[in-house]
């Protein structure tokens, strides 16, 4: 199974973690080295080669037992074409 990984920053927070769902509407997050609480706004490092790298800003939904959801905020037309062409990758 081909993993992608992702860099996130919450505030003095930095950790990485491995994409499980990606969304125009948000992304989950497995295997993550640490796990920003809920209501925290995010940035995520997103890169699905061959596509560039993206970031994506949102907040917390909620915590798994290994990572956590993100709900991104407002329609960024950026983030809908990466999402449409990473769908096309897979």
């Amino acid at each position: 199974m081909v993993q992608f990984r992702v860099h996130f920053r919450s505030g003095i927070f930095e950790g990485r973690g491995s994409l499980a769902d990606l969304s125009v509407r948000g992304a989950r997050l497995e295997e993550a080295s640490t796990q920003p609480q809920i209501g925290a706004e995010v940035e995520l490092d997103i890169e699905l080669p061959p596509l560039p790298r993206i970031t994506a800003k949102g907040v917390v939904q909620r915590r798994t037992w290994d990572g956590f959801a993100v709900v991104f905020r407002g329609d960024d037309p950026e983030l809908v074409r990466f999402v449409e062409d990473a769908a096309s990758l897979v």
